[in-house]
C-alpha cells in the first residue's frame, strides 16, 4: 500500500518531466470503476490532451492505489499537458480525476520494469540520470514472469 502524506494523498516523487493522474477523493463509483490504464491512456492522453504516443516516455500503472504516474521525453511536453488539463478540466473523460506535477515534491523510491535482462544496471542508472533528480541504492530481482526489476 504506497504511503499516505498529510492531506491523505498518496505520496508523491520528485522525477523530472512527469505528473500524477488521480482519483478525487469524492470521485463518483462510476469514475472509480472506469479509471485504468486504457482509460487513462486512450480518453486522457490521446483523447483529451493529444498527446502523441513518441512524447510519453513511460507510464508507471498504480490504478489499483488510485493513481498513475507518466513521465514524458521532454519538459515542454509535461508542461504542456499540465496546462491542457486545466482547459480542459469540464471535459466529461477528467470527471473525478486530479493531475499532480511529480517534479516539486518529496523523494520516493521508483520501480523499473525491465525487458531485456541483459541490459547492464550502469546503462539503465545513466538513462535514468536524465529523469531523476537523484539515484541511490538499488536492487535487482526479477518477477514471476522473469521480468528484471531494478528498484532506485
Amino acid at each position: 500500500m504506497p504511503e499516505v502524506d498529510a492531506s491523505g494523498s498518496v505520496r508523491v516523487v520528485r522525477l523530472r518531466n512527469s505528473v500524477r493522474v488521480e482519483l478525487q477523493k469524492d470521485a463518483s463509483q462510476a469514475e472509480r470503476a472506469r479509471f485504468n490504464v486504457e482509460h487513462v491512456v486512450k480518453e486522457v492522453l490521446q483523447g483529451v490532451m493529444e498527446q502523441q504516443t513518441t512524447s510519453v516516455l513511460c507510464s508507471q500503472d498504480f490504478a489499483h492505489a488510485g493513481f498513475m504516474d507518466v513521465t514524458f521525453g521532454e519538459m515542454t511536453s509535461c508542461l504542456d499537458f499540465v496546462a491542457t488539463w486545466e482547459r480542459n478540466l469540464p471535459h466529461h473523460a477528467l470527471q473525478g480525476l486530479k493531475v499532480r506535477a511529480l517534479y516539486i515534491w518529496e523523494d520516493v523510491p521508483v520501480t523499473v520494469h525491465m525487458y531485456n535482462p541483459f541490459v547492464e544496471e550502469s546503462e539503465i542508472r545513466h538513462f535514468l540520470q536524465r529523469f531523476c533528480l537523484k539515484m541511490e541504492g538499488g536492487q535487482k530481482i526479477c518477477n514471476a514472469f522473469g521480468i528484471v526489476l531494478y528498484l532506485l
